[in-house]
């Protein structure tokens, strides 16, 4: 709904300011592609990210808020030790993704002390 809003609000102003109608699917188009680019700039990112890591097991212990993070997190016990994931966690299906005491493969950030 509000990406109806948005390219209504976007139709109208090229048109107001003098656009040719032939104009505006290009402008969405570009539109589109950077998107993609920065899609794809975070997947390179955090492939790069991923390789400085090194693989552990550990289990999910509880949803908090980490420090100086936005959302909630998952919070994972690795050697006894607790370390946030990196993503905020998922709100609709958290009893299926996230299941107390199951052993699962996570990758540790050393440098961030976090946990993908």
């Amino acid at each position: 709904m509000e990406f109806v809003i948005i390219a209504t609000v976007v139709l109208v102003l090229a048109m107001c300011l003098g656009a040719d109608f032939v104009i505006v699917p290009i402008m969405f188009i570009v539109f589109l592609v950077v998107l993609l680019l920065v899609i794809f700039g975070f997947f390179v990112y955090s492939a790069v990210k991923l390789t400085g890591t090194k693989s552990v097991k550990g289990k999910f212990v509880r949803f908090g808020r980490a420090e100086g993070k936005k959302f909630d997190t998952a919070f994972y016990k690795v050697n006894d030790s607790e370390y946030p994931n990196v993503f905020p966690c998922e709100v609709v299906m958290r009893s299926k993704i996230y299941i107390p005491d199951k052993v699962c493969r996570l990758r540790y950030d050393g440098k961030r002390n976090e946990v993908f």
